[in-house]
């Protein structure tokens, strides 16, 4: 977003200090690139976990049954903070928001399977097979202002 200031506009005021006082159409307002590069802090952890595991039973040469069960788990921590001159911490002194999310999702997928030959000309295959899934997520947010 800096490369798109004009050279016109100024990141800096003769001060030193960050100008927030853009044209309405250039960069929402009162937003400066450079101010968020430097003096805020944005992070954004994340944990993801895949795990599956698969069985087969043979019952006969021509049954067999196989189940595979999988979860996938993620969870991430976002912390903003915006000081008091941009973003939502402009005008209300500064603010530190914090938000934690947690996502599981297990997928269980059972299958039959019929194969059976009659003198070896005859083939007779058959298939039934079920899949469950079930995916929770929660989420929490906290903001504070100074």
């Amino acid at each position: 977003a800096a490369l798109l200031l004009p050279a016109v506009v100024p990141a800096y005021l003769e001060d030193g200090s960050y100008n927030f006082r853009f044209p309405n159409n250039l960069l929402n307002g009162n937003h400066n690139p450079i101010a968020s590069a430097y003096d805020n802090i944005r992070q954004r952890p994340q944990f993801t976990l895949f795990t599956s595991a698969w069985a087969r039973v043979n019952f006969k040469p021509w049954l067999n049954f196989t189940s595979d069960v999988a979860q996938y788990y993620i969870t991430g921590r976002r912390v903003d903070y915006f000081d008091k001159e941009f973003g939502s911490g402009f005008g209300a002194n500064g603010e530190l928001t914090n938000y934690n999310s947690r996502r599981v999702k297990i997928t269980n997928r059972n299958t039959l399977n019929f194969n059976y030959t009659i003198n070896n000309r005859h083939r007779f295959n058959a298939l039934a097979a079920l899949e469950l899934v079930d995916f929770r997520q929660e989420w929490n947010s906290i903001s504070v202002v100074n």
